[in-house]
């Protein structure tokens, strides 16, 4: 029984947020070549598939957005489980999606790097007795100075965290959530990892790890599950009969902003308040698109990224601009 039957009012909240959403950045939905994609998500829903919501990330709200058009698009997944990732220091909207009955995982980002802001703090009570112990006592002995002030200030920042922490922790926990799942159960995942002004590469083999541990029967050499490393042992081309039996459907949402030709850092990545923001939207089955990825002779995450770049960065970059852009080697 997912935790929305068990507590009905997350239906509820998240009907609110969504709404909200929806007048904050008013969204338009446009289906792929005109391929019919709302009404495949809705069958797909009715036969008990779960889903994998991949969408582009080239501003802050994206992902809002794309959780509000799944919560929209069918009742299934409006009254499923929900799994989100999160930026590490995106903290306020963790609590948003945690109200809205969604299961969070929290991973350290490059922006988070960034903004430095990538460390895990001490409990409360650590951190009173830190205060105690580093900066009231010493300056009522007066013996408070710029070292002490420094050690203080250390300590309580806490462990500094690597980039990408936590990734692996939340491909694995969807991959198995989907497993496991005894209604429907949706994954959201921003495969570039971050937001991104150009049309980027993953991040790392995110939906290619999800997607092994969905499987009914996960093969035995996987890694251990607290390791943050995200090998992936098994060739991709080795698919199981089992592999063949999961019901699982890949959402692509490519995002675009109406009337913006060109994506810039610090310029079009906040928050567009009240901006027309653009959802043209795929929908494949997982089967499907790890066939096209085998036949491309790339990974799985690879053929994910490609295509929404394709449906993100369309409405400005011609066809030729588009692959130049995708070749370009990254750095994460």
């Amino acid at each position: 029984m997912s935790r929305s039957e068990r507590e009905p009012n997350y239906q509820l909240r998240r009907g609110i947020t969504a709404w909200a959403i929806e007048r904050l950045w008013p969204y338009e939905v446009v289906e792929h070549d005109h391929n019919n994609a709302i009404e495949q998500i809705q069958k797909f829903a009715d036969e008990g598939y779960n889903f994998i919501f991949a969408h582009g990330h080239i501003c802050m709200p994206d992902p809002y957005i794309a959780s509000a058009f799944a919560t929209n698009v069918s009742p299934e997944i409006a009254e499923g489980e929900i799994i989100s990732p999160i930026a590490w220091h995106q903290r306020q909207f963790a609590r948003l999606a945690e109200w809205n009955g969604a299961t969070v995982y929290r991973i350290v980002t490059h922006n988070t790097v960034a903004k430095k802001k990538n460390f895990q703090k001490p409990p409360l009570k650590e951190r009173m007795h830190l205060f105690l112990d580093k900066r009231l006592i010493p300056s009522l002995r007066g013996e408070d100075n710029a070292q002490t002030y420094a050690e203080y200030q250390k300590a309580r920042q806490g462990e500094e965290l690597q980039l990408n922490n936590g990734y692996r922790k939340y491909a694995v926990g969807s991959g198995q959530a989907l497993r496991e799942s005894k209604g429907t159960t949706t994954v959201f995942v921003a495969p570039h990892g971050g937001r991104t002004s150009t049309p980027k590469g993953p991040a790392g083999p995110a939906v290619e790890t999800i997607a092994r541990f969905a499987q009914k029967s996960r093969p035995k050499d996987d890694p251990p599950i607290g390791s943050e490393t995200l090998r992936i042992e098994r060739p991709l081309a080795e698919k199981t009969e089992q592999d063949q039996k999961e019901k699982i459907a890949v959402v692509l949402v490519g995002v675009s902003i109406r009337g913006v030709k060109k994506y810039e850092e610090g310029k079009t990545d906040g928050f567009n308040l009240l901006k027309k923001i653009v959802l043209e939207v795929d929908v494949l089955t997982l089967d499907e698109i790890q066939d096209q990825a085998r036949l491309r002779g790339i990974s799985l995450d690879e053929e994910i990224t490609n295509r929404i770049n394709n449906l993100s960065y369309k409405t400005y970059l011609k066809p030729k601009q588009l692959r130049e852009e995708q070749s370009k080697p990254t750095s994460h």
